[in-house]
């Protein structure tokens, strides 16, 4: 969700070097905004003071809570020892700029993705499927992509995420778990379930996944970007 909030920041940036006048300067917009995708690409793992982002490949957190309810699961728990790698290494299918309502278009492919965690759950998937337990997990995503359209506005005199839309696929995910009901055989069983069919559920409620995701990125890039004025941003990128 953070890399979102980035792709955000950096397509206003973009929109803050220049007012396109002519298709000529609209596609220069574009590609100014592409090049700096890349180049946080390239520096995704050590912080940037300048911009104000993170490292982010690999992505490391000592404990994240976990808080789930969606009609698909409800879920309370946490990871610790969180690591995630490949996040950077993705490719831009699309990313465009358009003067229409302030929008662009991104695009992206991540061929792969690894996780491991620790791990401590509790709830229910589909309403009556009760999944507790604590252990580890680890796996890759293949062939992850995110596409979609979002639309930057100014509120009195700050920047915020006007409208975010987007879709989400994967070719295959690959979970390994343990003590998963208290049970590490039952953990590899449903791990190998889990594995088979969260590429067919991201297709079944893709509309309830993106949106719970579009609501949460919505309030990380309002909170990055609400207190910022365009002079704020313009110093920032001009520094």
């Amino acid at each position: 969700m953070k890399f979102y909030g980035i792709v955000v920041f950096l397509a206003f940036a973009a929109l803050a070097q220049g007012v396109p006048n002519n298709a000529r300067t609209k596609r220069s917009i574009s590609d100014n905004l592409v090049t700096l995708v890349e180049s946080i690409q390239a520096l995704a793992s050590a912080a940037n003071e300048d911009l104000g982002l993170p490292a982010f490949d690999p992505y490391t957190a000592d404990s994240l809570d976990i808080s789930i309810n969606q009609t698909l699961a409800k879920l309370e728990g946490g990871l610790t020892d969180l690591k995630i790698t490949g996040l950077s290494d993705f490719s831009i299918d699309t990313l465009k700029f358009s003067l229409i309502g302030l929008k662009f278009t991104f695009g992206f492919t991540w061929p792969s993705i690894t996780f491991s965690t620790g791990y401590s759950i509790d709830g229910t998937v589909a309403s009556v499927i009760p999944i507790y337990g604590d252990g580890d997990a680890s796996g890759e995503i293949t062939s992850l992509t995110v596409s979609g359209t979002a639309g930057i506005s100014i509120k009195n005199s700050y920047l915020y995420l006007k409208t975010l839309t987007s879709a989400v696929s994967l070719d295959d995910f690959d979970l390994q778990l343990t003590g998963l009901v208290n049970n590490d055989d039952a953990s590899a069983l449903i791990a190998a379930v889990v594995s088979d069919t969260v590429p067919q559920i991201l297709v079944d409620f893709q509309e309830q996944i993106t949106d719970a995701a579009n609501t949460a990125i919505t309030e990380y890039v309002d909170d990055y970007l609400g207190s910022m004025t365009l002079a704020e941003l313009l110093a920032l990128i001009n520094s």
